[in-house]
């Protein structure tokens, strides 16, 4: 019960933000390349992970995958040590949920949801708290260009599959090749008001 109380408040003061949508947080370092109205073209620093992946694309897959993150930042890791929550939490789903035409390279399945925490960049892969439970993975992801898409309102998969849509048009009329799925990125709580949410659908190109 103590453990759930910790974890419940760390998600709502860590995360920096509110009901109106203030984030202070800290965010992935990128340049921006190329901004077409909602879409950039950015260019992400390396930087480290922790994922974990859950059977399934539902509600509670979410939740399974997003306490399970939750307890590791929070102290349930080898070090005992809290981290601050970062921004935003990614959600890469099934394959066979989304349609693709594009090569795929990132790990994953065609049924397993995966969910990753972006590390505070104060760590390094050796310093970084190791986890206890196994179904959390810990590591590097090199520098890399992102196509984004960002909107607000709810974070679902309905909203989710709009937006990939029109960031997957705008690549090929840009003659763009993707190189990886699309993956869906949150910056805000479930109780931040949906018109001031930030939410962003992120796909790697070459």
């Amino acid at each position: 019960m103590i453990r759930a109380i910790t974890v419940i408040m760390g998600i709502s003061f860590l995360m920096g933000c509110t009901v109106f949508g203030v984030r202070n947080a800290e965010q992935p370092s990128y340049d921006v390349l190329q901004r077409d109205g909602q879409i950039e073209v950015r260019r992400y620093e390396s930087l480290l992970i922790a994922s974990t992946k859950v059977d399934g694309s539902d509600k509670n897959s979410s939740n399974i995958a997003f306490k399970r993150l939750a307890k590791y930042i929070f102290g349930e890791n080898r070090s005992a040590q809290n981290m601050d929550m970062t921004a935003p939490v990614t959600q890469e789903m099934p394959r066979n949920k989304i349609a693709m035409t594009a090569p795929v390279l990132q790990d994953g399945s065609d049924t397993q949801m995966v969910m990753s925490f972006v590390m505070p960049s104060k760590y390094t892969f050796d310093t970084l708290p190791k986890p206890i439970d196994p179904t959390i993975k810990l590591e590097t992801v090199s520098e890399r260009k992102i196509a984004s898409i960002q909107y607000s309102g709810r974070w679902s998969t309905a909203n989710t599959e709009r937006q990939t849509a029109k960031l997957q048009q705008w690549l090929k009329q840009q003659n763009v090749e993707a190189i990886s799925v699309p993956v869906s990125a949150a910056y805000d709580p479930p109780w931040t008001l949906p018109f001031l949410r930030r939410n962003e659908v992120h796909i790697e190109i070459q």
